[in-house]
């Protein structure tokens, strides 16, 4: 079995897939409050939401077929950001680190999940994040992003 029937079945025996979001008010709040028209956001509560819709939209708009290491690096900027919160028992940690590395798996070998299910997942991951920390914490990038 490769990683991504790995990843997908941890997804599955775990209800990620078919996953309903329950935080989408935090959310849209989030979008409206920090994500701005263009570039990157200065906080990371809204840093993070911006990523994930990156990856959704290149999944849903365009297959993957532009997936670089900035996609990887989004998952990779996601989960640590939510690590960092101390908010989240070990169990939560593992099924959003296999959510991100799902949709990772997917983007490095042009695997295309266009299912809001995954997504919504982490969202709610970042609601949390944003409940438990509510003032915006400094998004100081340390790479020019490309995306």
């Amino acid at each position: 079995m490769d990683n991504f029937e790995a990843l997908k079945n941890t997804l599955k025996e775990n209800g990620i897939l078919g996953y309903q979001q329950k935080h989408f008010e935090i959310c849209n709040r989030l979008w409206r409050e920090y994500i701005p028209d263009r570039g990157q956001c200065t906080c990371v509560q809204g840093e993070m939401l911006r990523e994930i819709e990156k990856l959704r939209y290149e999944a849903f708009q365009n297959g993957n077929v532009n997936w670089c290491e900035t996609f990887s690096w989004f998952c990779d900027n996601v989960y640590s950001i939510l690590e960092s919160g101390s908010m989240f028992d070990a169990q939560r940690l593992g099924l959003l680190r296999a959510a991100l590395d799902f949709l990772k798996v997917c983007g490095e070998t042009k695997r295309v999940h266009t299912q809001d299910d995954v997504y919504d997942y982490i969202e709610d991951g970042i609601a949390e994040y944003a409940k438990a920390i509510p003032d915006p914490v400094p998004f100081n990038p340390t790479r020019t992003l490309d995306r």
